[in-house]
């Protein structure tokens, strides 16, 4: 976006992966990289909910608008494995954006600790 409103990729948590780890070592950059995904989660339902009040100029230009047409007061977290324990982490750490969450077979093992 213009305004540079975006979560910047970390290349830190990208490295952890390739590097020779124990399984302790493992799970905690599991759990770096489900925090990092809850929260582009988080961000993305922000904008979402943006949208549903005033509109971006790159949408008036194109003749779109989602402003009044999303409804923001049911919206449903939904995800499996990797994702499952990102939704349950995001709920938690925004519990009044969504109205339920569904974990389908979650890695509750890469939940951050805060979760």
């Amino acid at each position: 976006r213009k305004d540079g409103s975006f979560i910047p990729y970390d290349n830190e948590i990208a490295k952890l992966s390739s590097q020779k780890e124990t399984y302790a070592d493992s799970v905690e950059a599991r759990r770096k990289q489900t925090a990092y995904r809850a929260n582009e989660l988080l961000a993305a339902t922000e904008k979402l909910m943006t949208l549903n009040v005033g509109n971006i100029e790159e949408l008036q230009e194109l003749g779109l608008s989602f402003v009044g047409i999303l409804d923001t007061s049911d919206v449903a977290a939904i995800g499996h494995s990797f994702g499952g324990a990102t939704v349950i982490h995001a709920s938690n750490l925004r519990p009044s954006y969504f109205t339920c969450c569904i974990a389908h077979d979650p890695a509750c093992d890469w939940c951050p600790n805060e979760t």
